[in-house]
């Protein structure tokens, strides 16, 4: 948080924006924090996108007379939206890169020991992709963060046999496809597979999992 949080307070005061995701994440956020799902369409937009003349074909953007909006999907520029609206944006993926450290050792310490999952947090905390994008305005952490809690959460209703646990589980997952689709649709095959796995001898059971997945996730 202390390297992460002054970097992206740099980028964000000076929109030092790196890449076109960024931008139109932003962009998105402001059209949330107004009020309305799209913003006006430019002077020129056309009915169908792909005659978008060039001057107004931006990348990563749907432009149409009904409206202009990016096409990503909704679930980060909400929670941006809501950053900008209480003021400091550029504090949401530090925070999140604290959450995803913190649930990183309780894994490791859930599923091996407590000094398994202090080491997994020091290879963590020194990777620079995940340093990286806890200091710029990318939906990875957020997508990050809900797949370990997730999968925390899948450990606990494994030990406990809680199907609470497994609802809350799936019901990130189902969040994560709002946030980042394909990495939701890799952490669900692999989680809810172990789910299913490590439940088949207990056939009542096994089908009160198969119905959170299933619910969740439809």
């Amino acid at each position: 948080f202390v390297v992460c949080a002054p970097l992206s307070r740099h980028e964000y005061d000076y929109r030092a924006n790196l890449s076109v995701d960024e931008s139109c994440y932003s962009f998105q956020a402001r059209i949330f924090r107004s009020g309305r799902l799209v913003a006006e369409p430019f002077p020129g937009a056309t009915a169908d996108v792909r005659e978008t003349p060039a001057e107004l074909d931006y990348q990563n953007h749907v432009l149409t007379t009904r409206g202009w909006l990016t096409h990503f999907p909704p679930g980060w520029p909400l929670l941006l939206a809501f950053g900008q609206w209480l003021g400091p944006a550029w504090l949401l993926n530090p925070i999140l890169g604290v959450i995803l450290l913190a649930t990183i050792w309780l894994i490791g310490r859930d599923a091996f020991s407590a000094g398994t999952g202090y080491l997994a947090v020091i290879f963590a905390a020194v990777s620079p992709f995940m340093l990286v994008n806890s200091a710029r305005q990318l939906s990875h952490s957020l997508s990050a963060a809900l797949g370990a809690v997730a999968c925390l959460c899948l450990l606990r209703g494994l030990s406990s046999r809680k199907a609470s646990w497994f609802a809350a589980s799936f019901g990130l997952l189902a969040l994560g496809f709002q946030v980042r689709p394909y990495t939701a649709l890799a952490q669900s095959v692999v989680l809810g597979a172990s789910a299913l796995w490590y439940t088949r001898a207990e056939r009542k059971f096994f089908w009160t999992v198969l119905k959170k997945i299933g619910r969740a996730h439809v």
